[in-house]
């Protein structure tokens, strides 16, 4: 797993939970992204077009393995950026649950949510592309709602250590972020400055 001192990423630790076991996280990522069980295929809140229903595929960052490692969900903050990160196998509020339970595979495919930020959005994977060094674009994807999902971070790591509110992020470039390339999804123009970076 990456070598990241967890304890000086966030400025803030509002909630730190113990860490996983190797053997808990071996076990989250065999059962994170398999299939619909007979018992979820249940549930009220999932309805009946989930037989149907692609979940995301692809190895999950090790960085993301390592913070679990370091702490089983909880609330950290950096600046205006708060993460309320889910517990990785609570069958409450664990990371799985919590995709199936707000229709993420429906609304967003190809997102895995992993955290909310205190305000109705979640932050999430986007596996919906190969990932670059093990490492998946971080987007926003507001709770329930189909809609293109906001591009926040290139890893795990940056929207870690990002200091700006997902709100901030929709407010000052909306109309920037959501300019992608038709092929590929990657941003045409920078989310930070406004300038083109492809042509």
């Amino acid at each position: 797993m990456e070598s990241v001192n967890w304890d000086k990423v966030f400025k803030m630790t509002i909630e730190r939970r113990p860490g996983l076991s190797a053997a808990q996280i071996s076990k989250f990522v065999k059962t994170v992204q398999q299939p619909l069980t007979a018992a979820e295929l249940k549930l009220p809140e999932v309805g009946d077009n989930a037989g149907r229903w692609k979940l995301p595929e692809g190895a999950l960052p090790r960085t993301y393995l390592s913070f679990l490692k370091w702490s089983d969900g909880g609330k950290f903050r950096n600046g205006n950026r708060l993460m309320q990160f889910f517990p990785a196998l609570d069958p409450e509020h664990g990371v799985r649950i919590m995709m199936l339970l707000y229709l993420v595979p429906e609304r967003s495919p190809g997102l895995l949510p992993f955290a909310f930020d205190g305000g109705g959005t979640f932050f999430a994977f986007d596996m919906r592309m190969r990932p670059k060094d093990g490492e998946y674009a971080i987007v926003a994807a507001e709770c329930g709602h189909a809609h293109t999902p906001l591009r926040l971070a290139s890893t795990f790591l940056e929207a870690c250590q990002s200091r700006q509110s997902i709100d901030d992020v929709w407010e000052t470039n909306s109309a920037v972020l959501e300019t992608l390339c038709p092929k590929c999804l990657e941003p045409l123009i920078c989310a930070k400055c406004g300038r083109k970076i492809r042509k």
